[in-house]
């Protein structure tokens, strides 16, 4: 599993822990249990989409550094 996956899920675990640590009781029902799950399904989405961001971050980084590389390089003068 990669770095990202690994974050979402944590975060993930650490809602489920906390639901009922605010004093927040849900009785046991069908449609509370749908809210609870939809409020981690949200959150792991908004996780998946930071991870993203910062994924796409890095592969433009690494682009621009290609690109540096190259113009270095052909710029530079070739010897015999």
């Amino acid at each position: 599993m990669s770095w990202w996956n690994k974050d979402a899920e944590m975060l993930q675990q650490l809602t489920i822990k906390t639901e009922g640590v605010d004093g927040v009781n849900y009785v046991d029902g069908f449609v509370n249990k749908m809210i609870v799950h939809s409020r981690q399904d949200l959150i792991l989405i908004y996780s998946q989409l930071s991870s993203l961001n910062l994924q796409i971050y890095t592969i433009k980084v690494l682009l621009i550094v290609i690109l540096l590389t190259l113009l270095f390089i052909a710029s530079t003068p070739f010897i015999l």
